[in-house]
């Protein structure tokens, strides 16, 4: 699903056309575009469906901000440094300030964004995204403990943050007429045959 099929205002800000620029610029390879591309998907959807029940999310931000999430993972990889502040500051750098926010929140974000916006929604969709399939909460975070060995006191942390993703996860699904289990069977009736 594409969001924009015409580009609404977005302030300044970069339009989802800009980003295959900004991709190249940073050397994002072909997998975490794939990733991406996968996770815009799934937060256009999910936005889409939020806006047809009252609410004003700017679809052309969540594209653009799901399409840039991972920016910084290489970089990341490469140094050790984190790829949501990385990469957040080099888009603000860049000046896409909203966009920036976005990619600086995709993994963790502050208490005043437990809301429905462009940023918990991008944020959502990357956690039930896993490579460039769609799945649900339990099996994104039982991979992520199998890949990392995650033990002890981080993964008492992981369980923490899975909690926290599933309260968000009721926040953006309570106002719509399907539940999360559903997200995969309405996403793929979306595409045409």
């Amino acid at each position: 699903m594409k969001c924009s099929h015409e580009l609404p205002d977005t302030k300044g800000e970069i339009t989802p056309e800009q980003t295959a620029e900004l991709l190249q610029e940073f050397r994002v390879p072909h997998h975490i575009i794939a990733h991406s591309k996968k996770v815009a998907e799934v937060a256009c959807f999910l936005a889409s469906e939020l806006n047809k029940v009252g609410y004003a999310l700017e679809l052309s931000l969540v594209e653009v901000g799901a399409l840039l999430h991972d920016i910084a993972r290489i970089h990341s990889i490469e140094t050790g440094d984190d790829h949501t502040s990385v990469g957040g500051t080099w888009l603000k750098e860049k000046g896409f300030d909203r966009v920036a926010d976005i990619v600086r929140h995709h993994v963790h974000f502050p208490d005043e964004e437990m809301r429905i916006s462009e940023v918990a929604v991008v944020n959502y969709a990357d956690k039930r995204v896993m490579e460039t399939t769609i799945v649900d909460l339990n099996e994104r975070f039982e991979d992520f403990i199998q890949r990392h060995g995650v033990t002890g006191k981080e993964l008492e942390r992981l369980d923490e943050f899975r909690e926290r993703i599933k309260k968000l996860e009721h926040i953006l699904f309570f106002p719509l007429p399907f539940g999360p289990e559903e997200l995969v069977r309405r996403i793929e009736g979306e595409r045409p045959v």
